[in-house]
């Protein structure tokens, strides 16, 4: 998976040469976009398995997906700027904690919060805000989503976002960030980890 954005005033611009490109994001202003250069670098996404990269353990859900292109419409928050993410961490329908992500474009900030919107001391990969994030105005429709998508499963990731068109779905993952990315302090992560028994059921 990847994604070319064209939103960002920044000088960045699609590569020139294709062999060696990966799961990446790509940063382009308008004016600097390519629609040929786009369609190269489409045509190589298509070539490839996630299931595996060097470096990276197998993720075994990308193994038999056929690609496809997805192109969305772009949001915007009430304040005419990319909206922040909100990833609900769902046990058994019940919210363990908030993240949320801001400006991950640029200066990427991550900062958790519990179901009562009270901050968690906790970094997670990138940096904490130094700013204060509000509670959002539609936290409590956000949760019921959440619950409501979560409810018969073990555990799952719930993303939304709060934008002026009201609270738009992102996506559902099962393991955020491959199982990889580290909470500080550890025993965040093992007493998070504590609370989810798997559920696993045969597939014939």
């Amino acid at each position: 998976m990847a994604l070319v954005s064209l939103i960002a005033p920044s000088a960045n611009t699609l590569p020139k040469k294709f062999k060696k490109v990966d799961w990446e994001k790509y940063l382009v202003h308008p004016d600097r976009f390519s629609l040929n250069s786009a369609a190269k670098l489409v045509d190589v996404w298509m070539t490839q398995n996630y299931f595996y990269r060097i470096g990276h353990f197998p993720e075994w859900a990308y193994k038999n997906i056929k690609p496809i292109v997805l192109i969305e419409e772009l949001m915007y928050d009430d304040s005419g700027q990319l909206p922040a993410d909100y990833k609900f961490f769902m046990v058994y329908g019940k919210c363990e904690f908030i993240q949320v992500d801001n400006s991950r474009f640029e200066k990427h900030t991550r900062d958790l919060f519990d179901s009562k919107w009270s901050r968690l001391e906790i970094v997670n990969v990138y940096p904490n805000s130094k700013e204060t994030i509000l509670r959002p105005e539609h936290l409590e429709e956000m949760l019921r989503i959440a619950e409501r998508l979560s409810s018969e499963l073990d555990f799952v990731r719930v993303d939304l976002y709060q934008t002026s068109n009201g609270v738009k779905f992102g996506e559902l993952t099962n393991y955020p960030g491959g199982g990889m990315e580290e909470y500080h302090p550890a025993e965040y992560g093992k007493s998070l980890g504590l609370k989810w028994k798997p559920n696993y059921q045969k597939v014939d």
